[in-house]
């Protein structure tokens, strides 16, 4: 059967071409009719601009790169649209800029093709950020914002000749002031500066003359603060720039109104600005010590540390004498010894003017007077003697003046907080039996805690006796969150993927529904309805005609194979006659070679008898097959060795007896074997059926 319908497929395969052809030359035939049904009604018009249209749509190089034309400009707008539903970021121009020139500056944007936009709220403007230094250099050379003069260079306008020395005094006062807010301004932290001058006419007598005062406002920029050290520098340049301007009748006043003249005037209560300065120095030094002692222990973002101190601002002064410290004695240096003695005497002689004549002196070399007696006309009533007597001594003697230092530590607090570490990766975490969470960390022990207590006052040089205290704990971190993160739907990049996958799927959507559709019909050769017919029906008689070539070769072949089968099954009974003839012969021979072999059996037997009898009980546990001559001596002999074989067939052998002599050969050994089921198997093969 396989062969006869191998033998029908080019039969088939010609038919098959055959009709192919005859459909395609009805087809061919027949276009020029039904050609033009795939196309709009429009462009089936025999006139006008859809037959034109129609036309070369149907040129052959037209519809093969129609396709590819229409992918291209669906691309193409779809690009277009993306990039229209993309926003194009914005950046503020910030200037300081009046209504008058933000208005010239949008004009001079709009001019240049920068799109600005204003917002609506602020009236800021903003270009777009991929061109926004370009609009900045823009407004620059439009001479936008415009500087203004300022400082000394009013003066420069000012005129010479029609000015009053009035108006000279307030003009150079008001460029003093612009000259130094500017001045002001340059120093970081100060955003912006203005200044006052009370400048009031000087005289020329200097008791006269009347105080210049200045007043400055500052504004600080956002997050930054104005130390003290920059208030005096403030104070002193203002004083400095200004004459007979002295420091105290400076003021310095913030954007909030505060005095910061306060700042360097120390408060009665609580430490100065210089004493927590240094408070604070101190305690992010030792706070620094820590975190760089710990961080590889536990890691830097694991450690946080706080450190309080109590300085001791006081400063003590002690100046200490010391005499005779070796205790050697006084030594006497110099001695002086005085004594006055005073003569009291009563007034005697003649009065007049020799009573009042003074005394002649004693000493005589100083008259010429030898004899005379100082004692003459003196008379004398008493004397008084005053005696006094001065010693200076030498004594060792050492001056010591102690002046004892500011800012020592009393008290120190120190406080640190230490992560707990996460649990390793891999390792297996028990959960609680009361149904809590798991732990997600590994909490110190309390050997840890202690050997880094331990380490922290070594740190911060621990002193019990004054009172410190140093804890050390360890806990779990919360995460940081950062705060300027941006949630996952409001970034940027994700809403561009967004807008692409939106873009794409209304592509595919639009190149399934439509496009193809439309390629497909445009890319379709037209049919003719006829022709289609005369082929349909060409070919149902092809199949038809093929159906009954193939009923027939089937009949055929069913027929000779009904021969086939009849002849084989001849021959296989002739071949089995043969064999049951043969396999009788081989009976009756087995039967013969039975017989004679029954008789040797015996014979040996009898022999087995005698030996068996001849060796006793020994011989009666073994078995020995006696051969054909064999005598009873040599049977004795190999007694105890040999053992009976038994003749069987294995399965090997019914598996490889492939050949007619082998089947022949086994068969015999079978009837040698058991001729009595072989004789009725035969038997059952030659009945003839019913």
């Amino acid at each position: 059967m396989a062969t006869d319908t191998l033998n029908m497929n080019p039969l088939a395969v010609a038919s098959t071409g055959a009709d192919n052809a005859a459909m395609s030359t009805t087809s061919g035939g027949g276009s020029g009719k039904a050609g033009n049904n795939n196309l709009p009604a429009w462009l089936n018009a025999k006139e006008g601009p859809g037959a034109l249209v129609g036309d070369i749509l149907r040129q052959p190089t037209v519809r093969k790169t129609l396709p590819f034309v229409v992918i291209f400009m669906l691309l193409l707008s779809i690009a277009v649209f993306f990039t229209s539903m993309k926003p194009t970021p914005y950046r503020p121009l910030v200037l300081m800029l009046n209504d008058a020139d933000k208005q010239l500056a949008i004009e001079a944007l709009k001019a240049g093709e920068y799109k600005p936009e204003v917002d609506v709220n602020t009236g800021q403007i903003s270009v777009p950020t991929s061109r926004y230094q370009e609009a900045r250099m823009l407004l620059a050379s439009k001479g936008l914002p415009r500087t203004e003069a300022s400082g000394m260079d009013n003066l420069k306008d000012m005129p010479a000749m029609t000015t009053s020395q009035f108006m000279e005094q307030v003009r150079y006062n008001n460029a003093m002031e612009q000259e130094l807010a500017r001045s002001i301004t340059q120093i970081g932290g100060i955003k912006s500066a203005r200044v006052h001058l009370a400048s009031p006419k000087q005289s020329v007598f200097v008791r006269d003359r009347a105080t210049t005062k200045a007043s400055v406002v500052i504004t600080r920029l956002p997050g930054h603060t104005v130390s003290s050290a920059n208030v005096q520098a403030i104070i002193r340049l203002v004083a400095s720039s200004v004459p007979y301007l002295a420091p105290e009748n400076v003021s310095v006043v913030d954007n909030f109104g505060s005095l910061m003249n306060e700042m360097l005037v120390e408060q009665p209560l609580g430490m100065t600005s210089a004493q927590l300065t240094q408070k604070q120095q101190m305690e992010d030094l030792y706070r620094t010590r820590l975190i760089q002692l710990l961080a590889p222990i536990v890691g830097e973002a694991n450690v946080s540390a706080q450190v309080s101190m109590t300085l001791d601002f006081t400063q003590t002064e002690v100046t200490t004498e010391d005499y005779d410290a070796q205790d050697k004695g006084p030594k006497t240096r110099s001695e002086l010894f005085v004594e006055d003695r005073n003569t009291m005497r009563d007034a005697i002689g003649i009065p007049g003017s020799l009573s009042n004549t003074p005394p002649a002196p004693t000493n005589p070399q100083a008259t010429t007077q030898t004899n005379s007696d100082p004692l003459k006309g003196v008379s004398e009533k008493g004397t008084q003697v005053t005696a006094r007597s001065t010693k200076n001594y030498e004594l060792d003697r050492s001056v010591r003046h102690t002046k004892g230092a500011m800012g020592n530590i009393t008290k120190i607090g120190v406080g640190v907080l230490i992560n707990e570490r996460p649990i390793p990766a891999g390792m297996k975490v028990e959960k609680p039996a009361d149904g809590a969470a798991p732990a997600t960390s590994i909490p110190y022990t309390a050997e840890e805690i202690e050997r880094l207590n331990q380490l922290v006052k070594g740190a911060v040089g621990f002193n019990a006796e004054r009172g410190d205290a140093v804890t050390v704990v360890g806990t779990k971190f919360e995460p940081q969150i950062d705060p300027t993160a941006v949630p996952w739907y409001r970034d940027e990049n994700y809403q561009i993927l967004v807008n692409a996958g939106v873009v794409g799927g209304i592509f595919l959507l639009v190149l399934m529904t439509i496009v193809l559709p439309m390629v497909r019909r445009l890319t379709t050769p037209p049919v003719d309805a006829a022709a289609v017919a005369a082929a349909a029906a060409a070919a149902a008689a092809a199949d038809a005609q093929m159906a009954i070539d193939v009923a027939t070769a089937e009949s055929a072949a069913a027929q000779a194979s009904a021969k086939m089968a009849k002849e084989a099954h001849e021959a296989e009974i002739a071949r089995l006659a043969e064999e049951s003839a043969k396999v009788a012969e081989a009976a009756r021979v087995a039967a013969e070679e039975k017989a004679a072999a029954e008789a040797a059996a015996a014979e040996q037997e009898r022999i087995k008898q005698e030996a068996k009898a001849a060796l006793g009980p020994e011989a009666e546990t073994a078995e020995i097959e006696i051969q054909e001559g064999e005598t009873l001596e040599e049977v004795k002999a190999r007694m105890a060795s040999l053992k009976p074989k038994k003749q069987s067939i294995s399965a090997d052998l019914l598996n490889t007896a492939n050949s007619y002599d082998d089947k022949v050969a086994l068969i015999r050994m079978i009837v040698a074997e058991d001729s009595t089921r072989v004789a009725g198997v035969l038997k059952a093969l030659i009945r003839p059926p019913v």
